[in-house]
């Protein structure tokens, strides 16, 4: 029963995360970029090559946006959205889900401990 409740966390958990975020498109010129995008912002860009990447900025210099193991310059990018998460849905979130672990681990861990009419521990 833990087993089965544990995988279906772990397979709704980063679907409602990703559901909570909101993907805000930025013209893909230099000063859009350098106004709208600041280190520390998450990222999705798509290249004119059509390689995908999603990462964290570390820097925006004056001609490439720079995250922790990649660097794409203005004019590679076909797409670029930033990525936002709102805190009170997944703070709502985490909440909820703790509290449905605890409430199934105490149903599950009850029938451990289950006794009969009369008294004995079954």
């Amino acid at each position: 029963m833990k087993h089965k409740i544990l995988t279906v966390m772990y397979a709704i958990v980063p679907l409602i995360f990703s559901s909570c975020a909101s993907h805000t498109a930025i013209e893909a010129n230099t000063s859009d970029i350098q106004t709208h995008i600041q280190p520390g912002d998450k990222v999705r860009v798509v290249t004119k090559d059509n390689e995908e990447s999603e990462f964290e900025v570390v820097e925006v210099t004056d001609e490439a946006i720079v995250g922790e193991n990649v660097k794409i310059l203005f004019a590679d990018i076909a797409q670029l959205e930033e990525v936002k998460t709102s805190n009170l849905v997944q703070v709502a979130f985490i909440t909820v889900l703790l509290a449905v672990v605890v409430g199934a681990l105490l149903v599950s861990s009850a029938g451990d401990n289950y006794f009969g009419l009369d008294g004995e521990r079954k």
